[in-house]
């Protein structure tokens, strides 16, 4: 016998959204010692609209002024369904994005706890995808670049606002999988098209939104240093308490961000290559 988990369906109630152990809760506990604890915006993707439906909720529950901001690929109707609430809604061709965007509505999707959402061309999120291992030194996939896309646009509006604050996405997989599609030039030449366009704007949005609103370049090797001190962390928990070292690993990545010195917008590139 067999049982049908039907995922799409029972993705919003896979985790207590109320509770202490979702991805919600850890993003701002992981954020409380930042600058700025509480984001002004979540960026969130949706496949089965599971992740997005408990941030959503979580955020309404705790009180917080963090809004959500769902990021859509081509041919996927959740947008159209958070604007019309049609759930009849169809396309005829499924997402090119790995992972997320969906040719019909999915019941785990809740469209009344996001307040934005963005459509994001294909073009846009591989390029976005490769624009961001220059600057993180590893490959992710290309729903991270519909992520971050939203995040750019997000991170340009807020500059232009004359407002500060943080904002959160989250990175969906590696990049590793993806070396014979998104990585490779002729395959998104031949099923994507034209990324140049987007990597002018990324290259743009990136010098006039990013290291300006967030002050820091943080070159890749300060990222992989990063990396190493929460690897010894998970030692030192055996020591010390699990608040403890979150706080010490917060002081640690505070005192480095202020060695470091913001970049120029024709700088940052070549920093970011140069590690």
């Amino acid at each position: 016998n067999g049982h049908y988990m039907d995922q799409f369906t029972y993705a919003e109630r896979a985790t207590d959204w109320r509770g202490n152990n979702n991805i919600a809760d850890s993003i701002f506990r992981q954020m409380s010692h930042e600058p700025h604890p509480q984001p002004s915006w979540i960026v969130m993707s949706a496949g089965t609209g599971g992740t997005s439906a408990t941030i959503g909720r979580y955020i309404r529950s705790q009180g917080y002024e963090t809004q959500l901001m769902v990021v859509d690929p081509q041919n996927s109707v959740f947008l159209d369904y958070w604007q019309t609430r049609d759930a009849s809604l169809r396309s005829p061709v499924g997402s090119k994005i790995e992972g997320i965007g969906r040719p019909r509505v999915e019941p785990s999707f809740i469209p009344d706890v996001v307040d934005e959402m963005l459509r994001v061309p294909d073009a846009a999120s591989v390029a976005t995808a490769l624009w961001l291992e220059t600057q993180l030194g590893r490959k992710v996939g290309a729903s991270t670049g519909t992520n971050m896309w939203g995040v750019l646009q997000l991170a340009a509006r807020m500059r232009e606002e004359g407002r500060t604050g943080s904002i959160v996405t989250l990175l969906c997989d590696s990049g590793g999988r993806y070396l014979e599609s998104y990585y490779n030039p002729q395959w998104v030449a031949d099923n994507i098209g034209d990324s140049a366009p987007w990597q002018a704007e990324i290259a743009g949005l990136a010098g006039a939104a990013a290291v300006k609103a967030f002050n820091y370049l943080v070159p890749s090797a300060a990222i992989r240093g990063l990396a190493i001190l929460r690897t010894l962390s998970r030692y030192g928990e055996r020591l010390f308490s699990h608040q403890a070292m979150l706080f010490a690993l917060a002081e640690v990545r505070t005192r480095l961000f202020a060695r470091l010195v913001a970049a120029p917008p024709s700088a940052a590139l070549i920093r970011a290559r140069g590690d």
